[in-house]
């Protein structure tokens, strides 16, 4: 009868402590347990197969969206516009302001969408129109890429509309050295005397970004209004009240005098903890149906296509039961996967990181805002040096295998699908730096495109066994 103990150690530690442990068990039957070979086994025989899947939304819960529309060879046409509820600030300084005559007070609103200086594919100095609208009925959640703004705004009561582009022509030296570009759309200058008249009425509200949500203000809905050949990752959305009031302070003299101040106020902002979506509509070129059809296992983001995967969990847990002598320890499961970019005009290159997760967990996983647990979900960082998405911690998933009777297709059938990592960083003098994952979301910020070769995937199965007479 085979012995199997799976535990957490290297290859070293581990064949060292099974030797102990042998040594350790003198009233055996049949005197002390005497070491015959401990060796390290290496399987690599193992191949993988899949196919690329229909991915006709997706949901995001972050505060960077896509904006505008673009055509590219060897991808499609791709549109997105979006909706997205405001994060309130609990402290509005209406000191000094009269909130009975506030039109001697406020001097504008704006929406200020910022972006990336780089953040974008397609054509820089291409103008494009946007128009802002709000929202008239609240968000659901969760919520996806293909929910349709229709019905949940008013079309004949636009707030706002500007123009953009994305190359900083006409901006000043000073704000052209920066790392972002801002979109600024004029608002209704009433909006701010409704705002300070609310805080001044209940400013418990401020503090609730739900009850803000659903009885003041339910959001923004910014949309297109013409142009194309450029979408940007909008990074953030920012409601700016510019106001002045008139205080007393003391001159040169030392006499105190009337001074005019000047401020510029964000009290509203996207932000993660509330509900925000970009629409997302893909048409993808018959260039790329034509590619799956004839057997490319293609991902194609946004709400495009996914690659789902049949990982042979069955066929590695047969070699390692064959294999496995009379004790053995799994050392490591890893596996690697080539990714090749696809031709197209527009510089639509690969993702950066694929989320490995179990098709019936997909969902779920995004809805509930998991991590990756190295069981049930995995993700995997595109190794530029070789060429492959590198996916490093598959052991636990493993181990939880042997403890299952039998395996179903939702043991080992998985999504390979673009993700956005928010990571943090952090150092210090005993352990150095390290990353920390702090969430993750479906890739919905910028166009991308894989042509994933499983058929030259490598899977890796590394245990140590020990055989005792």
């Amino acid at each position: 009868m085979k012995r199997i103990i799976p535990m957490i150690m290297s290859v070293a530690l581990s064949a060292g402590f099974m030797f102990q442990s042998c040594q350790d068990t003198p009233d055996t039957v049949g005197g002390a347990l005497v070491p015959d070979r401990i060796a390290v086994v290496v399987d690599s025989s193992f191949t993988l197969d899949g196919r690329s899947v229909v991915n006709t939304k997706v949901q995001s819960r972050t505060t960077t969206q896509l904006l505008g529309a673009i055509k590219a060879k060897n991808y499609g046409v791709l549109s997105s516009d979006y909706v997205t509820q405001m994060f309130p600030s609990n402290a509005i300084d209406t000191v000094g302001i009269d909130v009975n005559h506030l039109d001697q007070y406020i001097d504008s609103v704006k929406l200020l969408l910022i972006f990336d200086k780089g953040g974008f594919i397609g054509d820089s100095i291409a103008p494009l129109g946007i128009q802002v609208y709000e929202l008239d009925k609240s968000l659901p959640y969760p919520i996806y890429s293909n929910e349709s703004p229709e019905g949940y705004y008013d079309p004949s009561r636009m707030l706002g509309n500007a123009a953009y582009t994305a190359s900083g022509i006409g901006i000043n030296d000073t704000i052209a050295g920066y790392g972002y570009r801002y979109i600024y759309v004029p608002l209704p200058r009433e909006m701010g005397y409704d705002v300070f008249r609310k805080f001044k009425q209940d400013p418990p509200l401020f503090s609730d970004p739900q009850r803000f949500a659903s009885e003041f203000f339910k959001g923004f809905y910014v949309k297109s209004s013409f142009g194309s050949g450029r979408v940007t990752r909008i990074t953030d959305t920012r409601w700016v009240m510019y106001y002045h009031r008139t205080e007393r302070i003391a001159n040169s003299q030392g006499v105190e005098v009337d001074s005019v101040r000047n401020y510029a106020s964000v009290y509203m902002a996207s932000a993660p903890e509330v509900v925000a979506n970009s629409h997302i509509q893909l048409s993808l070129d018959a260039s790329v149906e034509q590619m799956v059809a004839d057997g490319h296992k293609l991902i194609v983001s946004p709400a495009g296509r996914d690659v789902e995967i049949d990982f042979p969990a069955g066929e590695i847990l047969s070699a390692y039961h064959d294999e496995a002598g009379d004790r053995s320890v799994i050392n490591s499961l890893i596996m690697s996967i080539p990714g090749r970019e696809v031709d197209n005009d527009k510089g639509i290159g690969m993702p950066k990181n694929l989320l490995m997760v179990l098709s019936s967990k997909k969902d779920d996983f995004f809805a509930q805002n998991k991590l990756p647990d190295d069981v049930t979900s995995f993700y995997g960082v595109y190794n530029t040096t070789d060429s492959v998405y590198e996916f490093s911690n598959m052991r636990s998933y493993l181990v939880d295998l042997l403890q299952k009777e039998e395996l179903k297709p939702e043991d080992y059938v998985f999504t390979l699908t673009p993700i956005s990592l928010e990571t943090e960083s952090s150092s210090n003098y005993t352990s150095g730096s390290s990353t920390q994952i702090n969430a993750i979301t479906p890739m919905v910020s910028l166009p991308s495109m894989v042509d994933m070769k499983l058929g030259d995937a490598k899977i890796k199965l590394t245990f140590s066994r020990q055989n005792v007479k």
